[in-house]
């Protein structure tokens, strides 16, 4: 396998051990609990049936915000949780929440064929989100005429330059997690050697990354 270097903001479970090197080149960026777009999305939460987490990062500071606005397990669990995918629903369970559905596949055209598969009449949906989400699940909730919903940035994501620049030589294997890791490592380092093997985390960021090459 050789010398992996690994852009995410996690490094997973199954790379502990391996002659891997943790290199995340992205930071979330929280908004403030107090900004107006939060208050106004907690204000309504007692009326969400239904919420969307497409990512762990708005699972934690959803969880977050929660405890600082108040908001107990049993009214978090009067809710029904969608998830993007198996490690976001893991999260959501280890939080505490006990009615997750998941995608089938995890992208966001996964969530909404999970979402067009659901009996949604007199429900009212939550999205909190990333400022990068692609729009794909905003224009469905909004082409449902008669579904409330209501979505909501919950966090940016910005560049993070690491303290310490690894050798892109020196290593066999890049792993890109996300469309801003691709970005992020063509502002640090321009173009990927040609020699390296360059692994994608869903087909997001694959198609971003081959946009990118081919440029």
């Amino acid at each position: 396998m050789g010398k992996i270097l690994y852009l995410g903001l996690d490094l997973p479970h199954e790379l502990h051990g391996k002659e891997v090197t943790h290199c995340p080149l992205i930071r979330i960026a929280p908004r403030p609990r107090e900004h107006p777009d939060i208050v106004q999305a907690f204000a309504k939460f007692q009326d969400y049936t239904h919420i969307i987490f497409t990512s762990k990062s708005a699972v934690r500071i959803f969880f977050d915000y929660s405890a600082f606005y108040g908001i107990a397990l049993e009214t978090l669990n009067q809710k029904i949780y969608l998830s993007v995918g198996q490690k976001t629903a893991q999260l959501l369970k280890n939080c505490g929440v006990k009615r997750v559905k998941m995608a089938s596949e995890e992208t966001a055209e996964g969530m909404v064929t999970l979402l067009a598969s659901l009996n949604l009449d007199n429900s009212f949906v939550f999205w909190p989100h990333s400022a990068l989400s692609r729009p794909l699940i905003t224009d469905w909730l909004q082409a449902q005429q008669r579904l409330r919903h209501h979505a909501c940035i919950f966090y940016d994501t910005v560049l993070n330059i690491p303290e310490y620049m690894p050798d892109i030589l020196s290593y066999n294997e890049i792993i890109f997690t996300s469309p801003s890791t691709v970005n992020a490592f063509y502002t640090l380092f321009g173009k990927p050697p040609s020699d390296k093997r360059l692994t994608c985390i869903g087909p997001v960021t694959q198609k971003h990354l081959f946009v990118k090459l081919k440029s």
